[in-house]
């Protein structure tokens, strides 16, 4: 999944930027190029209807003037706990259910 879009304002006058992501399954999100975060599993899961977590990510020195390119790696296997699949699933580019 890949999104590009301009600052409506200089980078200046921006105070903060913040990156919020819930996902059960394996994501990477990439902004301008650059890793955003060190996770490779999202948040922890939570309870359908009732409960959704996630995490938050201070994206503010990433941003740039102008232009901006964000991405996301997302796997197909929720939660899965089996080591085998982990070890597949570890690099985004190896996960076979990869979109």
């Amino acid at each position: 999944i890949r999104h590009v879009f301009i600052l409506d304002q200089p980078y200046e006058n921006i105070k903060r930027a913040r990156c919020y992501l819930s996902s059960t399954r394996i994501i990477e999100i990439h902004l301008n190029g650059d890793k955003v975060g060190n996770l490779i599993w999202g948040p922890r899961k939570g309870v359908a209807d009732k409960i959704a977590y996630y995490n938050t990510f201070d994206i503010l020195s990433m941003l740039r003037d102008g232009q901006n390119c964000i991405g996301a790696y997302i796997g197909g296997h929720a939660y899965c706990y089996d080591a085998d699949c982990i070890k597949i699933c570890q690099s985004p580019d190896r996960c076979e259910n990869l979109i």
